[in-house]
């Protein structure tokens, strides 16, 4: 399956939130900006996972509709 720009896009800006996060991980020092930061991480996987789940989605309508013009 390949990925349309906008969704490189947003490949992308997860990845360097994900890189971000992690950056301010190794640089974190208390327990309380720790389990701050994996909240928002937990929150950021979840959004992801749902933007998969919807491509996911969509390219199986595709398929199908693709396989019926067959």
């Amino acid at each position: 399956m390949s990925f349309t720009p906008k969704d490189e896009k947003r490949l992308q800006q997860a990845e360097d939130m994900l890189n971000r996060m992690l950056e301010a991980l190794n640089g974190a020092g208390s327990e309380n900006k720790l389990n701050r930061l994996y909240i928002l991480l937990d929150r950021e996987i979840k959004r992801i996972e749902r933007a998969v789940d919807n491509l996911e989605t969509k390219a199986s309508e595709v398929l199908a509709l693709a396989r019926k013009v067959q």
